[in-house]
């Protein structure tokens, strides 16, 4: 069976999908839950607002039936008994009055708001209606007197919408639920796209760590089986062009001999710092001093150097340090098209120490439009005629074993900025 191949950049693409797919779907169901919820409350609302407004029809529609069964004028015995007969269904009073505004019969107590204008509105907690009643003819047996048309007489009343209220504390307790069961979802979905980044910057990082382990071993062993004959090489060739005339072609052959053997074991010495794993001897040290080391292989006038006072004391291997500072000097002064100094700086950035230099070449343009910075500090990546392109790789490879990050960035205007910053926790406490 043939197996295909999986790319790498389609193995990223997958990976990215992995990742943002359960976010994605956890924010549009989120927002689908949300938007339900609240639907269903603002549709609960309408509903209770319409129980409302028929219970109050309800009520109305009982009291002027009564009015006109009534053959004598109604008694506040007769509107106690509708009182009793609709008090569960939230009615609070009701009353008739006269159209001198005094009242014919009431039952219950009524708010002290005084607004007697017709129709139906919220007062406090109830609501009331206003309206008039049907006039006919009707003969009061008990005062003899005929209620003629005239008026208007009106009919008050005042209920409790419990019903409406039960249904909008439901609807707005389910809202409630809903939201958090939402924001849960959020951050379930938020807490697997995390888990699955670090789970996959680990595995990233597991992978990484093996292959330069495997890198390392081989360069090792290639190293080693190098030195004991390029040294017989080298020393060969050096008692060769002693007894060399000066300035003969065979000389001058043999001293280029000589030379490239240099070069050939400069690599060897590379290889075997980079593939060194020791442990970092930690001490007390100022930051200036990791400068000093790291410049005392150029020239004084090589750099422009600001030094911020007071850093205080770090724990470092300043050695180590100092050597992995030294790559991202070297690399300054070796850019092409150069237009100037290189600055260097040492200071405090947010608390934590940060080690800096920018050249004035022609930048990481290409490299950070396309999103490749970070191969810089890849082993055996350069772009220089001459060179091993294990510097920058030796120096991440230091600065991570102290805890801190080597960047990279095109810096403003012209040039590039490369940049050690190690956390806080590295300082020695007072």
């Amino acid at each position: 069976m043939r197996l295909t191949r999986i790319s790498p950049a389609r193995s990223a693409q997958r990976a990215l999908v992995y990742r943002r797919a359960p976010l994605v779907l956890g924010v549009f169901a989120a927002a689908a839950l949300l938007g339900t919820a609240w639907w269903l409350r603002r549709s609960v609302n309408a509903v209770s607002a319409t129980v409302t407004e028929g219970v109050g029809e309800r009520f109305a529609s009982t009291s002027e039936a009564l009015w006109r069964y009534l053959r004598m004028a109604p008694t506040p015995s007769d509107l106690d008994f509708l009182l009793r007969d609709f008090e569960d269904a939230g009615l609070r009073y009701v009353a008739y009055v006269n159209p001198d505004l005094s009242v014919m019969a009431a039952a219950g107590l009524p708010l002290p708001n005084p607004d007697l204008r017709f129709g139906v509105r919220a007062v406090g907690s109830r609501i009331r209606i206003v309206r008039a009643l049907p006039v006919t003819r009707r003969w009061d047996s008990g005062s003899r007197r005929t209620l003629r048309r005239g008026g208007p007489y009106l009919l008050i009343i005042e209920y409790q919408p419990s019903a409406a209220e039960r249904l909008r504390k439901q609807a707005s307790t389910m809202a409630w639920a809903a939201s958090c069961a939402a924001l849960l979802l959020l951050l379930l979905a938020f807490l697997y796209s995390r888990s699955f980044s670090l789970r996959q910057a680990l595995e990233l990082k597991v992978e990484k760590e093996a292959h330069l382990a495997r890198l390392g071993e081989a360069a090792s062993v290639l190293a080693h089986e190098l030195r004991n004959p390029l040294a017989s090489l080298k020393g060969h060739a050096q008692l060769l062009v002693e007894h060399l005339e000066e300035g003969s072609r065979r000389r001058t052959k043999a001293e280029l001999v000589v030379a490239e053997a240099g070069r050939i074991e400069r690599l060897t010495d590379d290889l075997l710092a980079f593939v060194r794993s020791g442990t970092l001897r930690r001490e007390p040290t100022e930051p200036c001093e990791v400068l000093r080391l790291a410049l005392r292989a150029f020239d004084a006038a090589a750099f422009r150097v600001e030094s911020a006072d007071n850093l205080g004391l770090w724990s470092l291997d300043a050695e180590r340090l100092a050597g992995a500072f030294e790559n991202l000097l070297r690399n300054a002064l070796e850019v092409e098209d150069a237009q100037g100094v290189p600055d260097v700086f040492v200071r405090l950035t947010d608390k934590s120490l940060c080690f800096a230099v920018r050249d004035f070449g022609a930048g990481l343009g290409e490299l950070e439009a396309e999103g490749r910075i970070d191969t810089l500090f890849e082993p055996f990546h350069t772009s220089k005629i001459r060179g091993t392109g294990l510097g920058l790789a030796m120096a991440r490879r230091v600065v991570e074993a102290h805890g801190g990050t080597v960047h990279a960035r095109s810096a403003l205007g012209r040039g590039a900025h490369f940049e050690i910053v190690l956390p806080p926790s590295a300082r020695v406490r007072s």
